[in-house]
Formats: structure tokens, sequence, C-alpha cells
């Protein structure tokens, strides 16, 4: 009787064993689990991305009230099969002449569309006495949202008033970043 008994006992203890390692094993995985984050991962193709910028040290004259295009940038690559996102961002150094007053405005539009609104910015320079200021840093940045296929982003300066007296632009840049919109 004895050693029926202990060969139940040994079972018994073999059972136990493999159930307390499975239960070990378990909590791990659970434990592991629970701290990582999940991972997701996306792959790009040429057609989800497409960026490009320009820039120049050209003097452009800002004579009218009439949009001036500054700089341009064309964006052929971008997919027509889904909604991209496109960062524009620009800057210039306006150059006042002569002791002149005036406001210019600096703006940016994607293709023929008018300016986005949101996107203008003053400069604005006034002749006193004692103070010359003679150079005005501007930037702007918008995005455009659901941009797909080929479209030309332009950075545009004008004359807010037309007496106002002519201004140059001495130096100006743009830069366009298009990312896939996954939202």
């Amino acid at each position: 009787m004895k050693s029926q008994l202990n060969k139940w006992m040994f079972a018994w203890n073999i059972a136990l064993t493999i159930m307390l390692l499975i239960a070990l094993a378990a909590t791990a995985t659970m434990a592991q689990a629970s701290n990582d984050p999940p991972v997701k991962v996306f792959t790009a193709t040429m057609d989800d991305i497409g960026s490009d910028g320009i820039q120049t040290s050209t003097d452009t004259v800002i004579d009218s009230t009439a949009q001036k295009s500054l700089l341009f940038v064309e964006t052929p690559k971008l997919s027509t099969s889904h909604p991209h996102i496109c960062t524009v961002l620009a800057s210039a150094e306006a150059t006042r002449t002569n002791n002149a007053n005036g406001v210019y405005v600096f703006s940016l539009a994607m293709d023929n569309a008018g300016a986005a609104t949101s996107s203008e910015r003053r400069a604005e320079f006034t002749a006193n006495q004692g103070f010359d200021q003679r150079y005005e840093e501007v930037s702007t940045i918008f995005t455009y949202t659901g941009v797909t296929g080929n479209h030309t982003f332009r950075f545009f300066a004008r004359k807010e008033a037309a007496g106002a007296a002519d201004m140059t632009v001495s130096a100006a840049s743009i830069t366009v970043i298009c990312l896939r919109k996954i939202l």
C-alpha cells in the first residue's frame, strides 16, 4: 500500500510542478505584454511623401497691390489615390528703400487659388527721426489638408495700399513637406 501511495504522491508533485511552470509562464507573458505599448508599423512608398524647397537671393521689387510671386514649389509625385497633408514654410527679408512708408503683405497659396488668409503676414516700414529700420524678417507657415496629386505652392508679396512706396525682397525661401494623412 505504501508503494501505491508513493506513486500517487510522485505523480501529484509532477502535475503540480507542471501547472506551476505554466502559470509562471502565462503570468510573465501577460506582464511583459502589459508593459509594452502596441507597435504600429507604417511603410511609406514614394507616392506617400513629397518635399522640396527653394531659395533665392535675387532682388524682387514689390510695386503693386497685386500678388507678386516670390517663389514656388511643385509636388508632382503625390498619389491621387489617398489624401496628404502638406505644410508650407516660407520666409523673406524685406528691405525698405529711401525712408519710405508702407505696409506689405506676404502670403501662401496653393495652385491658382487666392492667398490663404491665415497665412498672411505684414511688414510695416515707417520713416521716423533717429530710427532707421531698413530690414524686416517675415515668416509664415500654413498647412493644407486633403491634398492629392500634383500641386504648386506659391509664396507671394504685395503692397497693402497703392500709395505705399516700393519695397524690395532681397532674400526668400519656401519649403513644402507633404505626408500621407493617416487618421
